[in-house]
Formats: C-alpha cells, structure tokens, sequence
C-alpha cells in the first residue's frame, strides 16, 4: 500500500473542514472512524480530536454528541486517546453537558478511564 505516513497524512487531510463531524454522523463512515481511531494510532486521534473539539461551535458539537452514530465514534475516542485528548475532550464536553443527552454518562466514562489507567477500552463497554 506504500508509505503508511502518507496515507494517515491523506486520511487527516480528509477530515478538516467539517468533514469529520459529516463522517462521524454518517451511517457507513462512523464504523469505519472507529475502525481507524483503533488501528492508525495517535496521530489520526488528535487529528480527529483537533478537527471535532478544537474547530466546532457548541451548537455543531452538541449536534454531533447528540447523534447515534457520532456518539460511538466520540465513544471509541474515549477508550483509544491518549491523556492529552481526554482532556480536550472532557472540557468540550463539560462545557455542553447539560445540552448533550448522554454528556454526563461521556464525562464518566473520562474520568473511569483516567482513573483506571490508560489502557485500550473493549467494544462490549459500549452502553
């Protein structure tokens, strides 16, 4: 497939703009970020993290953390991020919590993964 470098660069370069948050909505593509956020490493989670957190109005975030789909993706950022992410994430989220149906069950599921080490999650603690 050549230059696994270039091809996370590729992928990273797809998600800026608004692409992430369309993605993770997506019936198909949510899935298949999952997938990626398991298997290309921290690089594509900050990506991922910066593109959804960092860049979003609360009313787009609250929007995507509201969505079935998207909630699986934030979901399985949770269990795959790195320290630095969490934080992000966690902020984000307390931010909106009170606009966010299942906020305070993300926030819980940060501090019971920062509590318990940073290990990868398992797919079957999905609520």
């Amino acid at each position: 497939f050549g230059d696994a470098d270039a091809t996370v660069d590729g992928i990273v370069e797809q998600l800026r703009g608004g692409n992430a948050a369309m993605l993770c909505g997506n019936k198909y593509a949510s899935p298949v970020l999952e997938k990626c956020i398991a298997t290309l490493g921290s690089r594509f989670q900050r990506a991922l993290v910066a593109n959804l957190f960092q860049c979003m109005h609360d009313e787009v975030l609250c929007a995507l953390l509201n969505d079935n789909y998207a909630n699986y993706v934030v979901q399985a950022l949770i269990d795959e991020c790195g320290p630095e992410c969490l934080d992000v994430i966690a902020a984000r989220i307390s931010s909106v919590q009170p606009l966010v149906q299942y906020g305070r069950k993300l926030l819980q599921r940060i501090q019971k993964r920062t509590q318990g080490g940073f290990k990868t999650g398992h797919k079957s603690d999905k609520w």
